[in-house]
């Protein structure tokens, strides 16, 4: 049953269907609107300086995830902290940058 936390390899995890659906849902809003956002801020500082934050960013997140793995409300906000830094709205001017507009 989903609905108790369990152990996998080691960590515990969250089990709450309806809070991962939420979780689930919000962050897909947030890649959404961070994707214009981080879109708008690539055209105005360039991609290099954009790409770095956005890769820092992940990095923190990513290092972390597990630390905060035992609190919903953490869980969360790292969950919609790493849909929002979801680069892929600027990789195809990193592309054309790097590659030529061919």
């Amino acid at each position: 049953m989903l609905a108790n936390n369990y152990k996998v390899y080691g960590m515990t995890t969250i089990g709450d269907d309806l809070f991962l659906t939420t979780v689930g849902s919000v962050g897909s809003a947030v890649k959404g609107v961070a994707r214009f956002i981080w879109a708008a801020l690539c055209d105005r500082f360039g991609f290099k300086k954009i790409f770095l934050i956005l890769l820092a960013m992940m990095a923190a997140v990513c290092g972390s995830f597990i630390a905060i793995s035992h609190s919903k409300a953490l869980f969360m906000i790292w969950y919609i902290i790493s849909m929002g830094t979801e680069e892929a709205a600027i990789m195809p001017t990193i592309t054309a940058k790097v590659f030529g507009p061919k």
